[in-house]
C-alpha cells in the first residue's frame, strides 16, 4: 500500500482506513474488503489486483445501492466483466463480456439468464455464487461495516500525506436539531474537529437561566466512536459563573482526545466516514422553564484554541432573533401545508411540541 499513499498503523484511533482479510475452512476462497476500495469505473478492479500483487484468481464484486451488482474475475489470461441490474447513477462500466466468462462458469446458459433477470436487490444475484464460483453467499456479500466471524485480520493503514504541526483545532457541526429543546425529550448534538488532532475539550451551556437553575440537565453523556463500536461516557456538569455575571455549566477534561480532521488526499466517500467516526457528541435530557428553552446554548470549546476553535448550537443560530426565527419557521410550515392542501395529500402538521416541526406560538417561548 505505500505506493499508494498509505502506511501500516498500529495505533487504530490514528487510522484512516483499514483491510480486512477473510477465510474459512469451508470456502476456497480468500476475501479482502476494505473503506480504502473504492470502485469508480471499470479499471479500478483491476487495480485492486495489482495493488494487492495477486497471483491466482481474483474475483470482485461492486454493488451499489442494491441497483447494480459488477463483478469482475481476473487472472494472468482472463479479464471477465459482468454487469446485474442498472443505475443512473453509474457510468464509466464495461459491458458485459460473456465470452471471457465461457473458462470460468460450467453452465454458461444458467449463468446468462440469471445475469439478465431483473432484480428487486441486484445483490440477489449472489444467491448463486456457490454453484458459479463456488463461494458461499456469505462469504461473497461481505463488506466494511458488518459483523463477520472470528476467522479474520484486521491491517490498519494511514495516509502518508504531510501533516500542518501548526494548524489547531477547530470545531465545526456534524450534526444537530434545526429545531428547540422539547422538556424531557432527549436532544443529541455533535462536533467533529476540523484541524490537527488535540487534546483538552470544554462543553458548556450557558445563559441567565442558569443562575436560578430554571433549566436542568440530566443524563448527559458523550457519544464517541472507539475501536469500532459507540462508547457511552457519562458527564457532570458543574454550575459555574465566570466573574462578569455569566452564569454556565459546564464539563471539562483536559486530556481528552480530539481525532484530527480527515486527510485532504482520501475519497469524498471515505472523508464523510471518517467525519462521522471521529465526531463527538453530547446528548442530554433538558427539564424546567418552557419559556427559556430557546436561549439554551450549547458551546464546544478544544483547551488548545479556546477563542478560535470553538462551535456553539442554539435554535435561532441562523436567524437575525429569536423572534425571527419562530415567524420563519411558521412562514414554512404554513407553505408546506399549503403544498399539501393543493395536491390533496393528507399531513396535519400541527403544533409544537406536539409535532417537534409544527406551528410555534408566539407566546410560547420568551423572545425577548
Amino acid at each position: 500500500m505505500n505506493s499508494n499513499g498509505y502506511n501500516l498503523e498500529d495505533n487504530i484511533e490514528k487510522a484512516d482506513g483499514k483491510i480486512t482479510i477473510y477465510s474459512s475452512s469451508d470456502s476456497k476462497w480468500i476475501t479482502a474488503f476494505s473503506d480504502l476500495f473504492e470502485i469508480k469505473n471499470s479499471e479500478d478492479f483491476k487495480n485492486i489486483y495489482n495493488l494487492l500483487k495477486i497471483n491466482n484468481d481474483f474475483l470482485g464484486i461492486y454493488c451499489y445501492d442494491s441497483d447494480y451488482l459488477a463483478l469482475n474475475y481476473i487472472n494472468k489470461n482472463i479479464d471477465a466483466w459482468v454487469n446485474i441490474g442498472s443505475s443512473d447513477e453509474i457510468s464509466g462500466m464495461r459491458k458485459s463480456n460473456f465470452k471471457d466468462w465461457k473458462s470460468v462458469i460450467n453452465n454458461m446458459e444458467k449463468f446468462k439468464e440469471l445475469v439478465k433477470t431483473k432484480y428487486t436487490f441486484a445483490e440477489d444475484f449472489l444467491d448463486n455464487s456457490n454453484e458459479f464460483f463456488e463461494i458461499p453467499k456469505n462469504q461473497a456479500m461481505m463488506q466494511d461495516g458488518i459483523n463477520i466471524d472470528n476467522d479474520f485480520i484486521e491491517i490498519y493503514f494511514s495516509s502518508s500525506e504531510q501533516k500542518n504541526e501548526r494548524e489547531l483545532p477547530k470545531f465545526e457541526m456534524q450534526y444537530c436539531t434545526t429545531m428547540p429543546c422539547i422538556p424531557g425529550e432527549p436532544q443529541v448534538i455533535s462536533m467533529y474537529n476540523t484541524g490537527k488532532e488535540s487534546r483538552g475539550l470544554q462543553i458548556v451551556i450557558f445563559r441567565d437561566f442558569v443562575e436560578k437553575e430554571e433549566i436542568t440537565f440530566t443524563q448527559a453523556h458523550l457519544q464517541i466512536y472507539n475501536k469500532n463500536e459507540w462508547k457511552i461516557i457519562p458527564i457532570k456538569f458543574e454550575k459555574v459563573n465566570n466573574g462578569n455575571g455569566l452564569w454556565g455549566y459546564k464539563w471539562v477534561d483536559e486530556n481528552f482526545y480530539i481525532p484530527p480532521k480527515p486527510k485532504e488526499n482520501l475519497s469524498p466517500m471515505k472523508k464523510q466516514k471518517l467525519i462521522f467516526e471521529r465526531s463527538i457528541g453530547i446528548k442530554f435530557v433538558p427539564s424546567g422553564n418552557i419559556k427559556k428553552f430557546l436561549d439554551i446554548k450549547v458551546c464546544f470549546i478544544p483547551l488548545k484554541n479556546p477563542r478560535d476553535g470553538q462551535c456553539s448550537w442554539y435554535a435561532w443560530k441562523n436567524y437575525q432573533s429569536k423572534r425571527n426565527f419562530v415567524e420563519e419557521h411558521n412562514k414554512n410550515v404554513i407553505l408546506e401545508q399549503e403544498y399539501y392542501k393543493k395536491y390533496g395529500i393528507k399531513n396535519e402538521i400541527g403544533k409544537f411540541p406536539e409535532n417537534r416541526n409544527g406551528l410555534i406560538d408566539l407566546d410560547y417561548f420568551d423572545l425577548d
